[in-house]
């Protein structure tokens, strides 16, 4: 279900199994890692639906201090991961034998683009099927071209993911923030004048001129219910 030599390409057909080994193992790393809050995200091919995928679980987990890694070593050596990179944004520990590779564990700040540029990839693949499919073929053909080179076929298949990032990040950009346009709403019968053709008697109205419409209506009437002689005092003070 899961495992694969290192340096090679396989996919596999999507196994709905894949979830729950992930959810098994946040419990494990909360545990390992004295957190009961810590939070872990699924990310890579697995944590996607419906499509083939190397069997290894791609697991994040966000860290804002990345020098503390080093007191998650030994805990995390007693689960099985070995740490293989040590670099100053992210630090990442394998689990699995060099023939069987089962888990990929980075730990990178969530306020880095490593992180954000992972998740935004991720969650926008959930939400778009289609394009998880193109990535699908798009992995399928060079997973045949570079079955021996996972650096090739990582290479290559970043240039899918950095084309829908680039979708991504103009679709953002192009969003122009705007002033709530106020409700329409039909206009009623009392409003419309009697020229209105009748057959067209709901015409789009905005709330704001039905409120100033009944306010204005009922000023008038209580103008109409004040005495005469306040009326006269209100006029003198008027002018």
């Amino acid at each position: 279900m899961l495992g694969l030599k290192h340096t090679t390409v396989k996919l596999v057909p999507y196994n709905y199994k894949w979830s729950y080994l992930f959810q098994e193992e946040v419990i494990k790393l909360r545990r390992a890692l004295n957190d009961r809050k810590l939070q872990v995200e699924h990310v890579g091919s697995t944590a996607l639906n419906n499509i083939a995928a190397k069997p290894i679980l791609d697991i994040f987990i966000p860290c804002q201090d990345l020098t503390t890694v080093v007191d998650y070593v030994e805990p995390l050596a007693k689960l099985g991961y070995e740490l293989v990179t040590d670099a100053s944004t992210y630090k990442l520990f394998i689990k699995g034998s060099e023939e069987a590779r089962t888990h990929h564990l980075t730990f990178t700040s969530s306020e880095g683009t490593y992180w954000q540029e992972t998740i935004q990839f991720r969650d926008h693949l959930l939400e778009h099927p289609e394009t998880a499919k193109a990535y699908e073929v798009e992995k399928i053909a060079l997973a045949e071209q570079y079955a021996d080179s996972r650096r090739n076929y990582s290479s290559n298949k970043a240039r899918f993911i950095q084309s829908v990032l680039r979708e991504i990040s103009s679709t953002v950009n192009s969003t122009v923030a705007v002033v709530q346009a106020p409700q329409l709403l039909p206009i009623p019968l009392p409003l419309l004048s009697n020229h209105v053709n009748p057959k067209v008697p709901f015409l789009p109205v905005a709330q704001s001129d039905i409120d100033t419409f009944v306010n204005s209506k009922q000023q008038s009437l209580k103008a109409s219910q004040t005495p005469r002689s306040q009326f006269q005092e209100q006029s003198t003070k008027q002018f």
